[in-house]
Protein backbone atom coordinates (compact mmCIF):
# COMPACT_ATOMS: atom_id res chain seq x y z
CA UNK A 1 0.00 0.00 0.00
CA UNK A 2 2.97 2.30 1.13
CA UNK A 3 4.66 1.81 -2.16
CA UNK A 4 1.18 2.28 -4.07
CA UNK A 5 0.92 5.76 -2.55
CA UNK A 6 4.56 6.82 -3.49
CA UNK A 7 4.07 6.14 -6.70
CA UNK A 8 0.80 7.78 -7.37
CA UNK A 9 2.90 11.05 -5.32
CA UNK A 10 5.61 10.40 -7.98
CA UNK A 11 3.63 10.97 -11.01
CA UNK A 12 1.28 13.47 -9.39
CA UNK A 13 4.58 15.47 -9.18
CA UNK A 14 5.73 14.63 -12.42
CA UNK A 15 2.10 15.50 -14.16
CA UNK A 16 2.36 18.95 -12.32
CA UNK A 17 5.61 19.71 -14.71
CA UNK A 18 3.70 19.90 -17.92
CA UNK A 19 1.17 22.59 -16.22
CA UNK A 20 3.84 24.90 -15.96
CA UNK A 21 3.44 26.31 -19.85
CA UNK A 22 1.78 29.47 -19.15
CA UNK A 23 4.05 30.78 -16.17
CA UNK A 24 5.28 33.79 -17.86
CA UNK A 25 2.40 34.66 -20.24
CA UNK A 26 1.47 37.87 -21.46
CA UNK A 27 -1.53 39.40 -22.21
CA UNK A 28 -2.59 40.78 -25.49
CA UNK A 29 -3.19 44.32 -23.18
CA UNK A 30 -0.10 44.16 -21.56
CA UNK A 31 1.97 44.10 -25.06
CA UNK A 32 3.25 46.42 -27.45
CA UNK A 33 3.01 44.70 -31.37
CA UNK A 34 6.41 46.40 -32.97
CA UNK A 35 5.72 46.48 -36.76
CA UNK A 36 8.82 48.37 -38.07
CA UNK A 37 12.20 49.43 -35.91
CA UNK A 38 14.79 52.22 -37.58
CA UNK A 39 18.42 52.25 -36.39
CA UNK A 40 20.31 55.49 -36.63
CA UNK A 41 23.65 56.96 -35.09
CA UNK A 42 25.24 60.09 -33.74
CA UNK A 43 28.27 60.81 -32.46
CA UNK A 44 28.48 58.44 -30.04
CA UNK A 45 25.03 55.79 -29.52
CA UNK A 46 22.46 54.09 -31.59
CA UNK A 47 19.46 55.59 -31.78
CA UNK A 48 16.54 53.36 -31.98
CA UNK A 49 13.11 54.27 -32.93
CA UNK A 50 10.19 51.30 -32.59
CA UNK A 51 7.06 51.35 -34.66
CA UNK A 52 4.07 50.18 -32.47
CA UNK A 53 0.70 49.18 -33.71
CA UNK A 54 -2.28 51.23 -32.19
CA UNK A 55 -4.72 48.16 -31.60
CA UNK A 56 -7.79 50.20 -31.07
CA UNK A 57 -7.52 52.05 -34.72
CA UNK A 58 -6.45 49.05 -36.46
CA UNK A 59 -9.10 46.91 -35.31
CA UNK A 60 -12.42 48.76 -36.05
CA UNK A 61 -12.59 52.06 -38.48
CA UNK A 62 -16.06 52.93 -36.82
CA UNK A 63 -15.57 52.77 -33.32
CA UNK A 64 -11.97 54.37 -33.87
CA UNK A 65 -10.76 57.59 -31.94
CA UNK A 66 -9.42 59.17 -35.01
CA UNK A 67 -5.80 58.87 -33.69
CA UNK A 68 -2.88 57.64 -36.12
CA UNK A 69 -2.78 53.59 -36.37
CA UNK A 70 0.96 53.64 -35.44
CA UNK A 71 3.25 55.40 -32.87
CA UNK A 72 6.60 55.60 -33.25
CA UNK A 73 8.92 55.81 -30.29
CA UNK A 74 12.53 56.80 -29.80
CA UNK A 75 15.52 55.83 -27.28
CA UNK A 76 19.46 56.53 -27.53
CA UNK A 77 21.96 54.61 -26.03
CA UNK A 78 25.45 52.75 -26.24
CA UNK A 79 24.27 49.59 -27.57
CA UNK A 80 20.58 48.46 -29.61
CA UNK A 81 19.88 46.18 -26.67
CA UNK A 82 20.07 48.66 -24.36
CA UNK A 83 17.94 51.00 -25.72
CA UNK A 84 15.30 48.28 -26.67
CA UNK A 85 15.09 47.70 -22.89
CA UNK A 86 15.00 51.19 -21.70
CA UNK A 87 12.09 51.58 -24.07
CA UNK A 88 9.78 50.90 -20.60
CA UNK A 89 10.47 54.06 -19.41
CA UNK A 90 8.43 56.07 -22.66
CA UNK A 91 6.09 53.03 -23.42
CA UNK A 92 2.99 51.77 -21.21
CA UNK A 93 3.75 48.45 -22.81
CA UNK A 94 6.06 45.19 -23.10
CA UNK A 95 7.47 45.61 -27.20
CA UNK A 96 6.61 42.31 -28.61
CA UNK A 97 9.06 41.72 -31.85
CA UNK A 98 7.87 38.97 -32.86
CA UNK A 99 5.36 40.90 -35.47
CA UNK A 100 8.44 42.56 -36.91
CA UNK A 101 8.17 43.22 -40.65
CA UNK A 102 11.11 45.57 -41.76
CA UNK A 103 14.03 46.97 -39.91
CA UNK A 104 15.30 49.83 -41.53
CA UNK A 105 19.00 51.34 -41.13
CA UNK A 106 20.48 54.00 -42.04
CA UNK A 107 23.72 54.30 -44.50
CA UNK A 108 25.85 55.54 -42.15
CA UNK A 109 25.45 52.50 -39.50
CA UNK A 110 25.71 50.25 -42.42
CA UNK A 111 28.98 51.27 -43.37
CA UNK A 112 30.29 50.50 -40.03
CA UNK A 113 29.28 47.36 -40.19
CA UNK A 114 26.08 45.25 -39.75
CA UNK A 115 27.35 41.90 -37.66
CA UNK A 116 27.32 43.01 -33.91
CA UNK A 117 24.02 44.76 -34.62
CA UNK A 118 22.26 42.05 -36.50
CA UNK A 119 23.87 39.35 -33.89
CA UNK A 120 21.00 40.96 -31.33
CA UNK A 121 18.45 40.44 -33.86
CA UNK A 122 19.43 36.84 -34.96
CA UNK A 123 20.12 35.39 -31.37
CA UNK A 124 16.33 37.01 -29.78
CA UNK A 125 13.98 34.02 -29.21
CA UNK A 126 11.42 36.02 -29.66
CA UNK A 127 12.10 37.07 -33.11
CA UNK A 128 11.13 35.72 -36.71
CA UNK A 129 12.93 35.48 -39.62
CA UNK A 130 10.97 36.56 -42.21
CA UNK A 131 10.94 40.64 -41.79
CA UNK A 132 12.94 42.34 -44.15
CA UNK A 133 16.31 44.37 -43.96
CA UNK A 134 16.21 47.68 -46.09
CA UNK A 135 19.42 50.86 -46.20
CA UNK A 136 18.04 54.68 -45.79
CA UNK A 137 19.84 56.50 -47.93
CA UNK A 138 20.48 60.13 -47.85
CA UNK A 139 17.68 60.33 -44.89
CA UNK A 140 17.84 59.17 -41.41
CA UNK A 141 16.39 55.63 -40.96
CA UNK A 142 13.97 57.13 -38.42
CA UNK A 143 12.44 59.39 -41.61
CA UNK A 144 11.39 56.42 -43.10
CA UNK A 145 9.17 55.54 -40.62
CA UNK A 146 7.28 58.71 -40.28
CA UNK A 147 5.70 58.90 -43.51
CA UNK A 148 2.04 57.89 -43.82
CA UNK A 149 1.14 56.68 -47.83
CA UNK A 150 -2.88 56.71 -49.07
CA UNK A 151 -3.18 52.96 -49.27
CA UNK A 152 -1.58 51.80 -46.14
CA UNK A 153 -1.23 53.99 -43.07
CA UNK A 154 1.20 51.75 -41.25
CA UNK A 155 4.27 52.56 -42.73
CA UNK A 156 6.18 49.42 -41.97
CA UNK A 157 3.08 47.43 -43.20
CA UNK A 158 3.43 49.80 -46.40
CA UNK A 159 6.85 49.23 -47.21
CA UNK A 160 6.63 45.61 -46.55
CA UNK A 161 3.76 45.11 -49.04
CA UNK A 162 5.76 47.06 -51.02
CA UNK A 163 8.96 44.90 -51.11
CA UNK A 164 6.54 41.70 -51.26
CA UNK A 165 4.36 42.77 -54.24
CA UNK A 166 7.38 44.37 -56.03
CA UNK A 167 9.12 40.66 -55.57
CA UNK A 168 6.17 38.89 -57.10
CA UNK A 169 6.03 40.93 -60.13
CA UNK A 170 9.35 42.70 -61.10
CA UNK A 171 11.93 40.43 -61.56
CA UNK A 172 14.30 43.46 -60.86
CA UNK A 173 13.83 43.50 -57.15
CA UNK A 174 15.07 41.62 -54.86
CA UNK A 175 14.53 41.32 -51.16
CA UNK A 176 16.59 40.19 -48.32
CA UNK A 177 15.95 38.67 -44.63
CA UNK A 178 17.70 38.61 -41.90
CA UNK A 179 18.76 34.55 -42.24
CA UNK A 180 19.16 35.33 -45.77
CA UNK A 181 21.66 38.01 -44.95
CA UNK A 182 23.84 36.04 -42.14
CA UNK A 183 24.33 33.19 -44.38
CA UNK A 184 25.36 35.29 -47.51
CA UNK A 185 27.83 37.35 -45.26
CA UNK A 186 29.53 34.67 -43.93
CA UNK A 187 29.49 32.72 -47.36
CA UNK A 188 32.60 33.01 -48.84
CA UNK A 189 33.02 35.24 -52.28
CA UNK A 190 29.66 36.57 -51.16
CA UNK A 191 28.41 40.24 -51.26
CA UNK A 192 25.23 40.42 -49.90
CA UNK A 193 22.36 43.31 -51.55
CA UNK A 194 20.50 45.11 -49.58
CA UNK A 195 16.93 47.16 -50.80
CA UNK A 196 17.70 51.39 -50.32
CA UNK A 197 15.07 53.59 -49.98
CA UNK A 198 15.36 57.32 -50.29
CA UNK A 199 12.99 59.98 -49.96
CA UNK A 200 12.88 62.02 -52.83
CA UNK A 201 11.32 65.20 -50.79
CA UNK A 202 10.80 65.00 -47.18
CA UNK A 203 7.43 66.94 -46.38
CA UNK A 204 6.30 67.80 -43.47
CA UNK A 205 2.44 67.09 -44.61
CA UNK A 206 3.46 64.02 -45.20
CA UNK A 207 3.82 62.59 -41.62
CA UNK A 208 0.00 63.25 -41.10
CA UNK A 209 -3.32 61.87 -41.67
CA UNK A 210 -4.50 64.75 -43.07
CA UNK A 211 -2.26 64.39 -46.03
CA UNK A 212 -4.62 61.50 -47.06
CA UNK A 213 -7.82 63.98 -47.89
CA UNK A 214 -6.01 65.54 -51.22
CA UNK A 215 -6.10 63.58 -54.75
CA UNK A 216 -2.65 64.95 -55.76
CA UNK A 217 0.31 62.90 -53.66
CA UNK A 218 3.03 63.66 -56.06
CA UNK A 219 4.95 65.49 -53.67
CA UNK A 220 4.22 63.64 -50.61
Amino acid sequence: MKKHTIIKVTHAFLLLTLLTGCWDRWELNELSLIVGMAIDHDDTDYILTMQAMNPAEIASQETGRGYAQAMNVQEKSKTVHESLRRMVQKSPRRAFLSQLKVLVISEEVAKEGLEHILDFFYRDHEMRSDFYIVIARNNKAHEILDIITPLETLPSQSIFDSISFSLRSYAGTKAITIDELFQEMTAEASSPLLWVLQLKEISAKGKHVKMLSQLDQKRC
